[in-house]
């Protein structure tokens, strides 16, 4: 069993050719999971990402503002010596201004060890 905790800000500054200011970002992932059998793990994936209003000419752009909560289930097979292939079912919790609805993720990941 594993349990891990992410969090950070990310400044974003003003794009002075659009006359915007995107806002800065807070990000929480959070992540708990385990190894089911020899070649098999599971974990499940909570993402949070949350921005400010910004603004465009100077003024107040509700827009831009995000709230994002995603919970992702996720099967991890250990799948070569260093490597693992990684399938998740992403699911929107709530949001503003974000891809809404359910998203696959596939992705391959090389383990340094």
């Amino acid at each position: 069993m594993y349990a891990a905790l992410d969090a950070g800000y990310r400044v974003r500054q003003e794009n002075h050719k659009l006359a915007q200011d995107p806002g800065d970002e807070w990000l929480l992932n959070a992540e708990l999971g385990g190894q089911l059998i020899k070649k098999v793990s599971l974990a499940g994936k909570l993402e949070l990402l949350s921005a400010e209003t910004g603004t465009t000419f100077g003024f107040p752009n509700p827009s831009l503002q995000k709230r994002i909560a995603y919970f992702a289930p996720t099967l991890v097979l250990h799948v070569l010596p260093h490597a693992d292939l990684e399938l998740a079912f992403r699911q929107s919790l709530r949001g503003r201004n974000f891809p809404a609805g359910r998203q696959w993720v596939v992705g391959l990941t090389r383990r340094m060890e």
